[in-house]
């Protein structure tokens, strides 16, 4: 399913985690290539007082680079490893590796998020809202654990998508469909009448999806979930277990305006979030202005 993948490593506390996670998922999800990659941030442009210095050299790669390659060579003997030492503007660089090395994966390691704010600044909010492939980000301490997964259902073709993948990776799949009561308004309907009929029209829509998945073992939950943000009923109802959502891979600009699902699930989460993208796919911000009044 994803065959080349590539692996950002900080060179710090977070990788362990990173590492951890790739080693659980690569024979799973179908790993042949892996590139793990450290970009040295340098300015392309370097102001005035850098160019009197002439020519700066080239960093040397930093030493952990081979001992992480060498980890994952011998816990994944059949897979090939690499290691990339990247220097220059790092949303640059993400972009130019992901093309040229045809990924279909790329794996991000985070902090915690603590008290409401999200475990990463803007320059890896940015790298995930750059890349336009399948995303997996791993918090620090978190641990890829697929006997069970949280899976976002909105029914889009994107989480049609994402079940398939799910089904094939997990154990167990929580399937959950968030809806807002708070939209009724003062429509006369009651809400317990409401919540009634949507439950029985979702898990119908539900039972039509699964035969075109072939999701062959056990048998995905269905739950149909109240509450007001996607991303923050499916933290809460996944705790500190993965959570695997479909996105249609905003353009930077409409995630900036708009905001994106996805992106607050990656930023906020306990636990691993796998975010499946069809690969390429980017949707711009009137596309998006388009597919929310339609």
């Amino acid at each position: 399913m994803f065959k080349n993948v590539l692996v950002m490593l900080g060179l710090d506390h977070r990788d362990n985690s990173v590492l951890d996670a790739v080693i659980e998922a690569a024979p799973l999800l179908g790993f042949e290539r892996l590139s793990l990659a450290h970009i040295h941030n340098r300015d392309p442009l370097p102001g005035p007082l850098a160019a009197l210095a002439g020519n700066r050299p080239m960093p040397e790669a930093p030493p952990e680079m081979e001992e992480a390659r060498a980890r994952v060579a011998a816990a994944l003997p059949g897979l090939a490893v690499e290691a990339l030492h990247l220097v220059g503007t790092p949303e640059v660089e993400l972009r130019a590796a992901v093309d040229s090395h045809d990924i279909d994966l790329v794996v991000l390691g985070r902090n915690p998020a603590v008290d409401g704010q999200p475990g990463w600044g803007s320059s890896r909010r940015k790298l995930l809202r750059l890349t336009t492939c399948s995303v997996l980000v791993v918090p620090y301490g978190s641990r890829l654990n697929l006997e069970r997964v949280v899976l976002g259902m909105d029914f889009s073709q994107y989480a049609t998508l994402c079940l398939g993948v799910a089904c094939r990776i997990a154990k167990g799949i929580d399937c959950v469909y968030q809806y807002d009561t708070s939209t009724l308004g003062d429509s006369g309907v009651k809400h317990a009448e409401f919540r009634e009929k949507l439950h029985q029209h979702a898990r119908e829509w539900f039972d039509e999806i699964l035969p075109q998945i072939g999701y062959g073992g056990r048998r995905p939950n269905f739950i149909a979930h109240s509450g007001g943000k996607v991303a923050d009923v499916l933290i809460g109802y996944a705790k500190h277990d993965p959570i695997v959502m479909g996105s249609r891979g905003l353009t930077p600009l409409a995630a900036l305006l708009l905001g994106s699902s996805a992106d607050r699930t990656a930023s906020h989460s306990l636990g691993p979030v796998f975010i499946v993208r069809k690969k390429g796919a980017t949707m711009n911000l009137m596309e998006r202005l388009f597919h929310r009044t339609s």
